[in-house]
């Protein structure tokens, strides 16, 4: 059967689907030569085994010669079938299906100690994941491992702070060493700070920043690599918000570190996908979740310093926000959204109120259109 070259996925800058029968070099020695194709208009065919192939080609600028066949290919859903980069995308996906089994595979949550990280790590243990749970807290880490653990759950507790590189790397080896292999990474930790830019201490800025984003930007470094040497299935999922798709008036630090976690992301998405690797990824963007995200300052190291003084719109935002998460959806839900993504292999996973989601479309629209950002927050002060 025909062997599978998946490369320079990302440079397709148009692509033609195509069957190619069994006498093609590339079956022999990866040499893609366009005069041994065989037109197909629907992008399928039928090779000398009498297995069903998707393949296509392409021409970018480093010339004609980027390929991906896959036998018996059977996409995942919400994948484009059409232009260069939906073929390209279907193509990878096809090779490497979406995790279906997840019996004694090894999740790891951080920030897995409350709220949505607990909660999904419930839901993957129900699927009987063997987890690892991280969080800088350490009695409400041991408060959780003991409750999963006491309903069967198997879990290796280990406190860390995200914002310090060389503690996820250890995490990362530990887990390795231990469990031999991971399969799930959600890197979820996170906190939040209101105010504007110009307001908040350089303290805030660098606290929130390396929590949230940089928190996010070491666990793709430290575990992507080992996942990848593995050459398993898995999933890489790391949370972002609503406030990483839209913005929001004196919630500013926070929309930047989630604008760069939806950022990182979708590069490594596309990524994984452009090279064929068994690996997935998804971001999450929940909307108002019942969390204790206003009291993340319980967890601030006394040397990151204090928060600045509240001015009139942080603490008018800080208001709104701790109403809005009282009365929002429980953890629970975004826990079953994050399952359901890595199941059926969706980059976009966005458990939110749908109030709150019609302001995506609102936003692409104005960037669409050119036109100013509208400001749709009342009850805010004027910052100037």
């Amino acid at each position: 059967m025909c062997g599978v070259l998946v490369l320079g996925l990302a440079f397709m800058t148009d692509a033609t689907a195509r069957g190619i029968g069994p006498a093609s070099p590339l079956c022999g020695d990866g040499v893609v030569d366009p005069e041994w194709y065989e037109e197909c208009d629907d992008g399928n065919a039928i090779d000398g085994d009498g297995c069903s192939l998707l393949c296509a080609t392409a021409s970018g600028p480093f010339g004609v010669g980027y390929l991906g066949c896959a036998g018996h290919a059977t996409l995942p859903r919400n994948v484009p079938t059409s232009g260069a980069a939906g073929v390209a995308a279907s193509i990878a996906l096809a090779l490497h299906p979406a995790m279906q089994e997840f019996r004694d595979r090894v999740a790891v949550v951080t920030g897995g100690a409350s709220g949505i990280g607990l909660a999904t790590a419930e839901r993957l243990a129900r699927e009987g994941m063997k987890l690892v749970l991280a969080d800088v807290e350490e009695p409400a880490l041991r408060k959780a491992a003991d409750g999963l653990t006491a309903r069967g759950a198997r879990v290796l507790p280990v406190v860390t702070d995200v914002t310090q590189p060389e503690q996820v790397d250890a995490l990362a080896r530990r887990v390795f060493e231990h469990f031999g292999a991971v399969h799930v990474v959600f890197n979820n930790a996170g906190v939040e700070v209101t105010g504007a830019i110009f307001e908040n201490s350089v303290a805030d800025l660098r606290w929130v920043v390396d929590v949230n984003l940089f928190g996010v930007l070491y666990g793709i470094r430290s575990f992507v690599p080992r996942m990848l040497d593995a050459k398993s299935e898995g999933h890489v999922v790391s949370t972002a918000s609503m406030a990483g798709l839209t913005t929001a008036p004196y919630l500013d630090i926070y929309c930047v570190t989630k604008f760069g976690v939806v950022a990182a992301m979708e590069c490594l998405y596309k990524e994984l996908v452009a090279t064929g690797s068994s690996l997935r990824a998804s971001v999450v963007c929940p909307g108002l979740i019942k969390t204790n995200l206003m009291q993340a300052e319980r967890n601030r190291p006394t040397a990151r310093g204090g928060a600045a003084a509240a001015s009139a719109g942080g603490m008018a935002m800080d208001a709104m926000l701790r109403a809005g998460l009282e009365t929002g959806y429980p953890p629970s839900v975004v826990a079953d959204a994050v399952f359901e993504g890595i199941r059926d292999e969706r980059f976009w996973v966005i458990p939110s109120q749908p109030e709150l989601k019609v302001n995506i479309a609102s936003r692409l629209d104005e960037i669409r259109d050119e036109r100013n950002p509208a400001v749709v927050v009342a009850g805010l002060p004027d910052p100037r």
